[in-house]
């Protein structure tokens, strides 16, 4: 009786016993590492909210560095973009200008680097005479500002933009002969008051994008400094 006691007992030890040899022994999991704040933010902003470093660049070097440097630095990192729409077209009519324009408002026109088209900024917006002793005068129309593209191939103008009282463009420049941008002030009536403002315009996507600073500083830079910098040698009545 004991002999089939043990036997039995060995039998089921040798079982218990091949049963855990024949399971794979597991490696242990190693911990996943932590993901950094940087990659795992969202917050980071788009390319496209916010102005390249090569576009700064070229405003401090190339597009506007006689005004920046006189008129007063803006800190263009800090603008973003707060708008962006699409036109169909522009409505393009004539351009028959009076026969002293091109002499009166020529130094002001904006070309784009073919001279296929510039950027005319003032003279719906000022009256520029010249006297007899070749003295210019200006004075300004308001309250309305418009801004027009001329196709100096095709002799023909359109309305690039057009605002109501506190809005104002100071200031344009070509980036290429397919995308301009003009600096001005935005005024949207509203609680959010004046901002400078950037207007960037591709002529191929017909969009515009709209990029805003809130800094009253910059606001009067714009309107003020930069304005005149820009329009020395204009005795304003």
């Amino acid at each position: 009786m004991k002999k089939e006691i043990i036997f039995c007992w060995l039998a089921s030890f040798t079982l218990i016993l091949a049963a855990c040899n024949n399971n794979p022994k597991k490696e242990p999991q190693s911990n996943p590492q932590p993901t950094s704040p940087a990659e795992d933010s969202t917050e980071t902003e788009t390319n496209d909210s916010v102005f390249s470093r090569e576009l700064i660049d070229t405003f401090n070097t190339v597009a506007f560095p006689g005004v920046t440097s006189k008129a007063g630095n803006i800190d263009w990192t800090r603008f973003r973009m707060t708008n962006t729409w699409s036109i169909d077209t522009l409505n393009y009519r004539p351009f028959r200008p009076a026969k002293d324009f091109y002499k009166v408002y020529g130094p002001y026109l904006k070309y784009s680097p073919d001279s296929s088209m510039f950027i005319d900024i003032d003279s719906y917006n000022i009256d520029i005479e010249k006297d007899k002793n070749g003295h210019s005068t200006a004075t300004d129309m308001g309250p309305d500002f418009e801004v027009s593209l001329v196709n100096t191939r095709s002799h023909s103008k359109a309305r690039l933009l057009f605002f109501g009282p506190g809005s104002t463009i100071a200031d344009a420049y070509w980036l290429n002969d397919d995308e301009l941008i003009l600096i001005g002030v935005h005024d949207q009536g509203d609680s959010t008051g004046k901002t400078a403002a950037a207007w960037k315009y591709n002529l191929s996507e017909k969009t515009f994008y709209l990029y805003e600073l809130h800094d009253k500083n910059a606001v009067q830079q714009i309107m003020g400094s930069w304005r005149k910098e820009r329009l020395k040698g204009l005795g304003f009545h």
